[in-house]
């Protein structure tokens, strides 16, 4: 049989079209010009006509090697003078569990040479049923003509390819002997044509291969076809993988090794991960929460539970309420307390610490101070023999200072555009005597004076009435302003008095029964536009000193 005759090195296939085996040296005869199978030249659909054998190498009128012909499967259909019958003619039939044939299926009307089963034993040459004056006989094909193998092929059945180290050197046809040359690289024996044992290659098989997948390696050049055993690359997979490389041709990079670089063979770390990963290959990140060496411990304190870093622990948004330091796993020293420690205690009892996640006073305030924090000052009022606690929150009493602060700031701002300036009014004078609202008018030039304390008249102390909570704004008097300079633009609209401080809480709540119609009402009446003469101001060597484009001092 051919069916192992064609044997070519992994590392160089036939690539021509129409051509096949080792180095191509052999035609395809597929029917219908088909392509072959390029390293056996099997025909899928069989050989053309004229041909048969493994890869249609032999003509049907041919037999090739030993004269018997017992691995003829052509077509040839001739015994004498006459045509061969089918072999699965029912008169035949009855005889055919005697035979056994190469063909994968019982022939037709050709010529053969099964083997004769209860003998073990073959005809002297090929042969066929045929039928003799009505009678079913049998005669011997003896057209068929015997010949040598084909070139390259060798033995009494032609089944044997030779190797020579000369490509295209024919070898001895019987023998497979190369008597020009020797035996090509990869192969040995007499005739040439046994590859070289497994993990063997070269000429006389003399090399050994390299760290080759699964021990193979092409028996001409020593190339692992297969790739490289773990822990291996390299063209013949001699190369050791490098530190950080492991697997079949050092593909792949090894993982988070606490202690040196990781097996080149399976990637494992020997001596554990570094803090921050897990897993037989150190590649998994500590999920949200844990950290350190194999992820086994959880993250400390950080702030609103938020995840530290997975190697180290560090919280990386801070520390909850009562704990510091850069893994939040020391609490707060006595006379801190909060985030990251760093709220200070109030003054409480004793000089004793606070509590160290909200800064409570657990044993109480010191003498002279209140709240939860004791950071409140109580205030002691003697009033008619009876002592009264004032307490003022510091908190709060920030919050009113701001308050009437902004609210003063408005109302001298609103008091310096709309100051009336009457003539009749003398017991209300701002100016000194000198200057009067008709110079003021006749000369247009400067309409902003400054008003000092000093020149402010003494009046009586404002008066005020009280209607359901409503303070009485003409009867408000401005002495409180002593002692400070005031500008102000003259117009001629009528003055509003300000609000004392302790009538502040009154006004606010009645003006938000009314929608702030009395602050709106003054908002209307503020003064626009360009109120006083500005040439000064207007110089080039000043300009640069007024801070905004809209503003001119």
């Amino acid at each position: 049989m051919l069916l192992d005759l064609f044997q070519t090195s992994e590392a160089a296939p036939c690539d021509e079209l129409g051509r096949f085996g080792w180095k191509c040296r052999f035609s395809c005869n597929c029917a219908d010009g088909a392509d072959c199978e390029r390293q056996t030249g099997y025909c899928q659909n069989g050989c053309k006509p004229g041909f048969y054998g493994w890869g249609c190498q032999f003509a049907d009128d041919r037999i090739y090697g030993e004269r018997r012909g017992t691995v003829y499967t052509g077509s040839y259909m001739k015994a004498g003078n006459q045509t061969c019958i089918n072999w699965n003619n029912p008169r035949i039939q009855v005889h055919l569990d005697k035979y056994r044939f190469l063909d994968k299926t019982i022939p037709g009307a050709v010529c053969r040479n099964p083997l004769v089963v209860d003998k073990q034993a073959y005809n002297t040459y090929p042969w066929c049923y045929i039928e003799a004056n009505g009678a079913i006989a049998f005669d011997q094909c003896s057209d068929l003509i015997v010949t040598v193998c084909p070139d390259y092929l060798h033995g009494d059945k032609c089944d044997k390819e030779c190797h020579c180290s000369n490509t295209t050197e024919v070898c001895d046809k019987s023998t497979g002997f190369c008597r020009f040359s020797k035996c090509h690289a990869g192969w040995f024996g007499i005739g040439c044509d046994i590859p070289c044992p497994s993990m063997k290659f070269g000429i006389d098989c003399a090399y050994d291969c390299g760290n080759c997948l699964h021990n193979v390696c092409d028996h001409e050049t020593g190339l692992c076809t297969s790739g490289c055993k773990p822990g291996f690359s390299g063209t013949y997979c001699r190369t050791a993988c490098t530190d950080g490389t492991f697997g079949s041709n050092c593909e792949q990079t090894c993982g988070y090794c606490s202690v040196g670089v990781c097996s080149p063979i399976n990637g494992q770390c020997q001596g554990g991960c570094k803090p921050g990963y897990k897993g037989s290959f150190c590649k998994e990140l500590c999920p949200a929460g844990s950290y350190g060496n194999q992820c086994e411990r959880q993250c400390p304190y950080c702030h609103n539970k938020g995840p530290c870093l997975p190697e180290t622990g560090v919280c990386e948004r801070g520390c909850m309420p009562g704990f510091m330091g850069p893994k939040c796993d020391a609490e707060c020293l006595d006379g801190a307390f909060g985030p990251n420690c760093t709220g200070v205690c109030g003054h409480c009892m004793l000089g004793k610490p606070c509590d160290i996640y909200r800064g409570h006073c657990i044993g109480g305030c010191a003498d002279g101070y209140t709240g939860d924090q004791c950071l409140a000052v109580a205030v002691i009022v003697k009033e008619g023999g009876v002592m009264v606690e004032v307490l003022v929150g510091v908190i709060a009493g920030i919050i009113l200072v701001v308050l009437i602060i902004a609210f003063v700031c408005y109302r001298r701002r609103r008091f310096s555009r709309t100051l009336e300036v009457s003539s009749k009014s003398a017991d209300r004078k701002f100016f000194t005597k000198e200057a009067t609202l008709e110079s003021v008018r006749e000369t247009e030039k400067e309409t902003d004076l400054l008003l000092e304390s000093n020149s402010l008249n003494t009046h009586s102390k404002p008066t005020f009435e009280e209607d359901e909570g409503v303070v009485a704004e003409d009867s408000m008097d401005v002495t409180h302003y002593n002692h400070e300079p005031i500008y102000v633009n003259l117009n001629n609209h009528s003055l509003t008095n300000p609000i004392p401080v302790e009538k502040l809480q009154a006004f606010i709540k009645k003006a938000r029964e009314t929608d702030f119609d009395v602050i709106k009402g003054e908002h209307r009446d503020l003064p626009t536009g360009l109120l006083a003469l500005c040439h000064t101001a207007l110089k080039p060597e000043n300009k640069p000193k007024n801070r905004y484009a809209d503003i001119i001092a």
